[in-house]
C-alpha cells in the first residue's frame, strides 16, 4: 500500500559538521531501536542506503550502487536476515 515506518532519522555525513544529530524511536522490549540507531550512525558517518547513487553534496562520495538492497545489511531499508548485524562493503 506504499505505507512505510520511520524509525530514525539522521543528517547524512552530518558527524564531524554543526548538523551532528540523529533521533530513533523505539518501541518498549523490541530492540528494534538498536538496529535503527547504528542505521543512522551510519548515515551520519556518510553511508548512503545499500543500492542508492553517490550523495552529490560530500565530495567524492562512493555510493553504494554494487551493495543491493536486497542484500539486507544495516543501511538496507530490510532487515530479517542475519546481515542486519554487519555493514555491508559500501558502508565500511
Amino acid at each position: 500500500d506504499g505505507s512505510y515506518y520511520l524509525l530514525g532519522y539522521a543528517f547524512l555525513g552530518g558527524a564531524c559538521s554543526s548538523m551532528n544529530v540523529g533521533m530513533v524511536e523505539d518501541s518498549p522490549r523490541s530492540f528494534r531501536g538498536t538496529f535503527s540507531f547504528v542505521h543512522e550512525v551510519g548515515h551520519m558517518l556518510g553511508s548512503v542506503h545499500d543500492g542508492d547513487q553517490a550523495d552529490t553534496e560530500i565530495k567524492d562520495h562512493p555510493g553504494a550502487l554494487s551493495c543491493p538492497e536486497s542484500d539486507e545489511y544495516i543501511m538496507s531499508s530490510i532487515s530479517t536476515s542475519h546481515n542486519r548485524h554487519h555493514f555491508s562493503k559500501c558502508s565500511s
